[in-house]
């Protein structure tokens, strides 16, 4: 005290001298507890330590004032508050942000009701991210609240992030992934039109395909059908009239002459017929598969004086008449091929059915089948007939030079179940 005069309350402490207050003899003592207050907090969050915090950092009290801050957030409130002071030591943050200072608009009162929860102890710690709006332009900050107490101290250390660079980082991450989705839209659009025009070309190939081969069974059929109508009834009719002159030359010396003639065209006759059978596939529709195969390999050891065996290994399932065409065809291709090119003397068919699959397999001890040899017309026709009806088609070179082409059709494709009453194996 001095001519009767109070010593004020310094603003702050002198350079190095420790956080303190002098309190007039006559304050009052709501006053000397707030300055009390103040002096314990800053000898408790000294300014060194505040500023060794990299962030924008100030202390609050219960009541929501500034106690201490440190020189970043010092800074940023000089450099971007419209008043500094409403921001700095002494003032009342609360109020400053209820005010909408640099909040867009809403934002205020939401960051105010998570720091009052602080505050009062509701909440251990608050995060809130907003915009503050400065002369440079809008910034993205987040910002950060947690209470902290010593002894009868209590305090909340508030810190202010600037994200702008993340957030800008992230929209453009956004947009970079819009564009990309953007394009990928636009490729996956035109791969869709591509590949409805391939889809297109491919069933339309598929449907030529099929037409080939149903014009080519048509014209082997015609061909069968001529040749047992025509040549076969001409033949017939020249075996007729060889065996009249065999009886009519009975006591002439050529009489063995004749007798030759009239074998030699009954066999041609026997041949034609046969010839005639083999091409038509009419049998394939109206008797069941193995009886069909049992055919096939009675005219092979009539036409081409070969062995060619059939077996049946199991019950095996009646067939719906497509099948069991296409069934008789690549089987029919194989038998031809092995004796045309492969210049077979052995042949067996094999029918049997395994593990809920009907299997064809068609051996011959002809020329080995060489691997990835598959250009043939007949090999083409073969894996096509067999794709027709669901079923795969595999050629392979077994030990001991046999060649075998095994047809797997299962009893169920994605058409649904073949067949009615597939047997129980």
């Amino acid at each position: 005290m001095m001519d009767g005069q109070t010593n004020p309350l310094p603003a702050a402490p002198l350079p190095g001298e420790t956080s303190r207050s002098i309190l007039p003899l006559g304050a009052a003592a709501g006053e000397r507890a707030a300055a009390l207050e103040s002096a314990q907090l800053t000898q408790f969050l000294p300014g060194t330590l505040l500023n060794a915090i990299p962030g924008s950092v100030l202390v609050l009290d219960r009541q929501g004032e500034v106690r201490a801050v440190n020189q970043a957030w010092r800074s940023f409130a000089l450099a971007n508050a419209p008043i500094p002071q409403m921001l700095l030591e002494g003032a009342n943050y609360l109020a400053a942000c209820e005010a909408g200072i640099g909040f867009v608009p809403g934002q205020g009162s939401e960051f105010v009701a998570g720091m009052q929860a602080v505050l009062r102890g509701e909440r251990a710690e608050f995060a809130f991210e907003y915009i503050l709006n400065t002369a440079a332009g809008k910034k993205h900050l987040m910002a950060r609240a947690a209470h902290f107490s010593r002894e009868e101290e209590f305090c909340v250390l508030v810190s202010h992030e600037d994200i702008t660079y993340y957030k800008l980082a992230e929209a453009a991450v956004r947009k970079t992934q819009s564009e990309i989705e953007r394009l990928v839209r636009e490729r996956t659009s035109d791969l869709e039109l591509l590949n409805g025009e391939l889809v297109r070309q491919i069933r339309e190939r598929k449907r030529l395909e099929k037409e080939l081969l149903e014009i080519t069974d048509r014209e082997r059929r015609t061909i069968g059908i001529d040749l047992h109508d025509e040549l076969g009834q001409q033949l017939t009719g020249l075996v007729f009239m060889a065996k009249g002159l065999e009886l009519k030359l009975k006591p002439s010396p050529h009489l063995p002459d004749a007798a030759n003639l009239h074998r030699l065209l009954n066999d041609a006759l026997n041949h034609t017929r046969a010839f005639a059978k083999n091409l038509a596939v009419m049998e394939a529709e109206d008797q069941p598969l193995p009886e069909v195969m049992k055919n096939i390999a009675k005219r092979v050891r009539t036409l081409f004086r070969i062995s060619c065996t059939f077996c049946k290994r199991g019950p095996i399932p009646e067939l719906d008449p497509t099948s069991s065409r296409q069934m008789f065809s690549i089987a029919r291709e194989a038998v031809t091929n092995a004796i045309k090119h492969g210049k077979a003397q052995q042949v067996s068919i094999t029918l049997s059915w395994s593990k809920g699959n009907l299997v064809l397999e068609v051996k011959n001890d002809g020329q080995p089948f060489q691997a990835g040899c598959d250009s043939g017309m007949g090999l083409r026709n073969m894996k096509y007939r067999a794709g027709l009806i669901g079923a795969s088609l595999d050629i392979r070179a077994l030990a001991g030079k046999t060649t075998s082409v095994r047809c797997t059709l299962p009893w169920r494709t994605e058409l649904g179940p073949l067949f009615d009453n597939p047997p129980k194996t």
